[in-house]
């Protein structure tokens, strides 16, 4: 241990490996190794790596890095990991600050080293892998903070964001990609994306939106089904904007912003359809061109699309 001091700074302790001389390329200064103790039945010790508590004022850090590369060489790794279990599960690890009685609560920060001449270094979070009958992999679960106070505690957000493209020539901004699982025998993984749910006030709303352009054109909204191999009609991936509680679907938000829709191919509505030159919702309009089920039966006897008739805009 370092020494004692009544008015200064304590002794520090400095364990290093030895310095080598050699002009081999493949010579290399000495390892430092700190090792708990073995057992022969029971569990081997544990190495436990802690900075020094203060009475009054802040605790020391830690510090785990490895140091600058020479001229010629990498800095070096960083490797974290537990071992492998015989019996039972592997170890876990846990990266996690601690909680804070009158400040904020530490932040994780997982940061990547820039490039220079080479693209910017990765971040992969992936789960385990299972080799077991009717198991699954690890998931992964990424959650912000609950906002628990009773007075407007909000809940932390969750970002994900692709990388800008921030030089003056034409680089296209990354990419975000969120899909399910694939499946050899069985159905692919859905990808459900949902808006959060509320007791006494608003549900969450879906918003899906291109990008704004300040030159450019406008990014798409673009809902696609997937496509069979087989190229069967009754097998192709249906688009359904199936409500379960919703009174109506909306296309369009109000009269000062109207919304031209194109469909090519066939329309085909199941109930009641209703034409009218109100650009404002009403439960019920008083111009009007109102098809029936009974009147759709008829004129479907007669021609494949519906002709409108004045007889029709009469109906209430």
């Amino acid at each position: 241990s370092g020494g004692l001091s009544s008015g200064g700074v304590g002794g520090a302790v400095v364990v290093s490996g030895g310095a080598t001389n050699s002009t081999d390329p493949y010579a290399r200064g000495g390892n430092v190794e700190v090792r708990g103790g073995t057992a022969a039945l029971g569990s081997g010790g544990a190495v436990l790596l802690s900075s020094g508590r203060s009475a009054q004022r802040s605790s020391g850090e830690v510090l785990v890095r490895t140091e600058t590369s020479g001229n010629d060489g990498v800095s070096g790794e960083i490797s974290v990991e537990t071992g492998a279990s015989a019996v039972g599960d592997s170890g876990g690890i846990t990266l996690a600050t601690g909680s804070a009685m009158t400040g904020a609560g530490g932040d994780v920060n997982l940061l990547v080293g820039s490039g220079d001449t080479e693209n910017g270094g990765a971040v992969v979070i992936q789960a385990g892998e299972s080799h077991a009958d009717s198991k699954k992999g690890g998931g992964v679960f990424i959650t912000s903070g609950a906002g628990t106070s009773a007075q407007e505690g909000t809940g932390g957000e969750l970002v994900m964001m692709a990388g800008n493209a921030e030089g003056s020539s034409a680089g296209d901004g990354g990419r975000v990609e969120i899909r399910g699982g694939k499946a050899v025998g069985g159905r692919g993984g859905d990808a459900a994306v949902s808006g959060g749910n509320s007791y006494s006030g608003d549900g969450g709303a879906l918003i899906l939106q291109g990008g704004s352009s300040e030159l450019g054109t406008g990014g798409d909204v673009i809902v696609d089904a997937g496509e069979s191999g087989t190229h069967q009609e009754s097998k192709e991936g249906m688009i359904r904007i199936a409500p379960t509680t919703a009174s109506y679907v909306r296309i369009g938000r109000s009269g000062s912003n109207t919304v031209r829709t194109d469909v090519f191919g066939d329309l085909t509505v199941h109930g009641s359809f209703v034409s009218t030159n109100s650009m404002v919702f009403q439960d019920t309009y008083s111009e009007r061109v109102h098809v029936s089920q009974e009147q759709d039966l008829v004129i479907q006897e007669e021609t494949r699309v519906p002709k409108i008739t004045g007889q029709e805009s009469a109906c209430s």
